[in-house]
């Protein structure tokens, strides 16, 4: 088991990794991507493996070829002695990149032939293979997309990518998740969450998949909200401090008017802090869950109903817990110590 999930890591890494490669040979490389990747890059000691393993790939291809170059062989060593060093620098490939490719037609000839090679093996930047992304209980995990969008994920969430030349299509599968999208008109970003779909060209918004209803909020930008397969007429428009709920009634989704949102409210809980007003408690404890190592659980279904202003670090729910009964009619124990219960007072 352990050795599929380091089969099936390793995979997404050397996913990301050419991804990250068609976005730069493919010309019109923003600052924003170019920073996006050295953070990508840096994030982990197997991203960089994964650059230098294209590396060995680029260079193989580059003795194929009769237009004269700097010396390969040189640089190609010059980049393992300092990786040995512990002096990581671009992989050759990029740094190669930065100096134009030598020339144009060489970019042409050798991407060309690295398309080939990749595509061989099944892994490019339209590959219709979905990438997964997960976080544990309590975690908190950025993911740098090879667009340079970035997903935050709350605690125990998880997403699905699927990028085309034509879409970039994601999954909320479960729990919260904070996008900041860089803008790109012919490709939408679009999301989906729960049977309802939002869809984007750059923007930054929230959406947090709940037990019972879907929350869609944006901090700035714009975006619009609809039920999957329907009429996207039929859906509704948000920007900037918008937020709207989508709750299920009779097994159909409803989209519930558009109200305002305070947006530092939004991302608090990306800094680790979790703040409301006048939430649900049920929200709370929702939310409270994807942190807490255990389960905390409603003994009544009318105790989600009560309202609750708060702000708590996401890391001292033990804490939350106790002054919980100050704030409200309840009272809290313990069946284990990852199990609490909150029942009424009365």
């Amino acid at each position: 088991m352990l050795k599929d999930a380091e089969t099936t890591d390793k995979n997404r890494i050397d996913t990301e990794a050419c991804q990250w490669f068609a976005l730069i040979y493919g010309g019109n490389v923003s600052d924003k991507d170019l920073k996006a990747f050295d953070a990508w890059k840096l994030a982990d000691l197997r991203h960089q493996q994964a650059c230098l393993d294209l590396d060995e790939i680029w260079y193989e291809i580059s003795e194929l070829q009769y237009i004269p170059t700097q010396d390969l062989a040189e640089d190609k060593a010059l980049s393992r002695n300092e990786k040995s060093s512990g002096n990581f620098r671009w992989p050759f490939i990029f740094q190669f990149w930065q100096a134009n490719l030598r020339t144009q037609l060489w970019a042409g000839i050798g991407t060309t032939i690295l398309c080939l090679t990749l595509i061989t093996v099944g892994v490019f930047y339209d590959n219709k293979a979905p990438l997964h992304y997960q976080t544990e209980v309590g975690q908190i995990q950025e993911v740098i997309l090879v667009d340079g969008s970035i997903v935050t994920l709350s605690g125990a969430s998880s997403i699905e990518v699927i990028y085309t030349e034509r879409m970039r299509k994601l999954q909320l599968q479960r729990g919260q998740a904070f996008f900041d999208v860089t803008s790109s008109p012919s490709r939408p970003f679009v999301v989906s969450a729960g049977g309802i779909d939002t869809r984007v060209l750059g923007t930054k918004f929230d959406i947090r998949l709940g037990h019972r209803n879907i929350r869609v909020s944006v901090v700035e930008g714009d975006v619009n909200v609809n039920i999957s397969d329907t009429d996207s007429t039929s859906g509704k428009h948000l920007s900037g401090g918008d937020q709207i709920t989508i709750v299920s009634e009779e097994k159909e989704l409803r989209l519930s008017k558009k109200t305002k949102v305070d947006t530092r409210l939004l991302s608090d809980w990306l800094a680790g802090r979790l703040s409301y007003r006048d939430a649900y408690l049920r929200d709370v404890i929702e939310d409270a869950n994807r942190f807490f190592n255990g389960q905390i659980f409603l003994n009544e279904e009318a105790l989600g109903d009560m309202k609750i202003t708060a702000s708590f670090n996401a890391a001292q729910i033990g804490q939350m817990l106790e002054s919980l009964p100050l704030l409200l009619p309840v009272k809290v124990y313990k069946e284990r110590a990852d199990r609490i219960i909150i029942a009424s007072e009365l």
